[in-house]
């Protein structure tokens, strides 16, 4: 149906009414600048009020034998208005006219109930602290009638202002505190909130997380606590002034305020709670994942994680002399992560945990540096010790048991490859040359190619070589149980294709 000159005198009496906020019937200069603002225009009148009938004289003017003025349908299609003078969903789900939708007014109830700490039905300075206009988007002490406090009404209209004066900061504000566009509420946070207190089940997950930051279970996280926990939801470290401020500067953060300021953020903004829960291992039934139960019990590892690795230390330190050399971490990190380790992560490991008199890391350092990197990201740690040879079981895999045994080989596999080193030793010198190592490099496979020279030189660097510079039978050993340590799967390979197998 064709657009006619009451459907636009409707349209512009609900917009007089959506901006005449105090509802006394004129729009005073105050409400008529907002107006202005919106439409970024100069061509109306700067009367220091305007009633209803002035205002739509004021727009009858703009009317042509019948027809409607172009202008007239830009003001209103940017006032939320489409081209058959329809109200967009985005306007009218909150407002129409002076009228705040019912779904929209349930919201702001429930909104305000989440900041009413003590439910006495006003924001006292306490609770409107946290309403902070940088996280609230606006500064609602603007819309109060008496210092430091806001009823739910004033409450009300400073969201109507906002709703008339800013569609999309409104919008903005209702998504961070979870709303969809439909008004509806996100149902991940119906479990975390509730009557403007943290649902038992949110208190449970919050102690939890404290518990596991709390290293030296004093009830306070310190700063490097609180660091790290940081650094578990993507974060960054705090500065020395943030952590006084956020600690009202004291030593630490107890458990009740940690809750406090968990609810708070929660409160603000429900989507950066969602992400810090996801990063430490909720999902959005807030249930833990199965993973943090094998590997963490509070703010200790369990002990079968520890069992772990203890025997992942132990393999490793190849020269037992109960530290983890430059060398040993750095074939543990190849054989975790894949990925070669850099001399400042080097470094770090060395510089922040325990080591021994030759400078290596102990295995007390080993456990508190993976303790650390488990309660921040586990699942991380979780995929390392996978490609060590565990399974979802934490057992671990039986290629390793047949070749390494509490840090040495097995009798099995050292009888073997005493054998394949007396086989390949051609003038029994007692020392394998670069010609009898490439004989054995092709022994059993598909592979005529002959060990390269950064090959070589890796053997002469990492296992014992005589005076020529040939590997020795210790050396051998050595070679194969680096290999066996890091590769398990690749060595039974090699055993499987010399046929050899069996001898295990």
């Amino acid at each position: 149906m064709p657009v006619g000159p009451q459907d636009v005198i409707s349209a512009l009496t609900e917009v007089f009414h959506r901006f005449d906020l105090n509802d006394d019937g004129i729009l005073d200069s105050a409400e008529f600048a907002i107006f202005d603002k919106l439409l970024s225009g100069d061509s109306f009148p700067s009367n220091d009020s305007l009633r209803v009938e002035d205002w739509l004289d004021f727009y009858r003017q703009t009317f042509a034998f019948g027809e409607i003025g172009l202008e007239v349908l830009s003001d209103l299609g940017k006032l939320g208005y489409d081209e058959n003078l329809k109200l967009s969903n985005r306007v009218a789900r909150l407002i129409n006219g002076n009228t705040l939708n019912s779904l929209f007014m349930a919201a702001l109830h429930e909104i305000f109930s989440r900041f009413d700490r003590d439910t006495d039905g006003v924001l006292n300075a306490v609770e409107l602290k946290t309403l902070d206009p940088e996280s609230f988007e606006f500064d609602i002490l603007e819309y109060t009638t008496q210092p430091d406090m806001c009823s739910f009404g004033n409450f009300v209209r400073a969201f109507r202002v906002l709703a008339a004066k800013d569609l999309d900061a409104a919008w903005k504000v209702l998504k961070k505190m979870g709303y969809n566009h439909n008004l509806e509420l996100d149902s991940r946070l119906k479990r975390l909130i509730a009557a403007g207190a943290p649902t038992p089940e949110f208190v449970n997950a919050i102690r939890d997380i404290f518990e596991r930051f709390d290293f030296d279970q004093n009830g306070l996280l310190k700063k490097s606590e609180l660091d790290l926990f940081q650094i578990a939801c993507d974060g960054e470290a705090l500065d020395d002034e943030l952590f006084q401020a956020v600690t009202n500067g004291k030593d630490g953060l107890d458990l009740e305020t940690f809750i406090d300021n968990f609810y708070k953020q929660t409160a603000l903004d429900c989507e950066e709670t969602f992400d810090e829960l996801k990063f430490l291992g909720y999902d959005d039934d807030l249930v833990l994942d199965e993973i943090a139960g094998k590997l963490l019990a509070g703010s200790r590892l369990t002990p079968t994680f520890q069992d772990v690795l203890n025997e992942i230390f132990t393999r490793f330190d190849a020269d037992h002399d109960g530290e983890l050399n430059a060398d040993e971490l750095t074939a543990w990190n190849l054989a975790a992560t894949a990925a070669t380790m850099e001399a400042e992560q080097l470094q770090t490991l060395l510089e922040e945990f325990e080591t021994g008199p030759h400078g290596g890391l102990t295995k007390k350092g080993f456990l508190d540096a993976q303790h650390r990197r488990t309660v921040c990201d586990f699942f991380d740690i979780w995929d390392e010790i996978q490609s060590l040879g565990y399974d979802d079981e934490l057992h671990l895999d039986s290629n390793i048991t047949k070749l390494i045994s509490n840090g040495e080989l097995t009798a099995g596999f050292r009888s073997m490859l005493e054998d394949l080193f007396s086989q390949f030793d051609e003038d029994k010198d007692g020392c394998l040359s670069r010609d009898e190592l490439n004989r054995l490099a092709k022994f059993g496979s598909d592979n005529d190619h002959d060990l390269d020279d950064l090959t070589f030189e890796s053997i002469g660097r990492h296992c014992e070589v005589d005076s020529r510079g040939y590997l020795t039978k210790t050396g051998f050993m050595q070679s194969y149980y680096r290999q066996a340590a890091a590769y398990p799967q690749d060595v039974m390979n090699e055993i499987m294709n010399w046929g050899w197998s069996h001898k295990l």
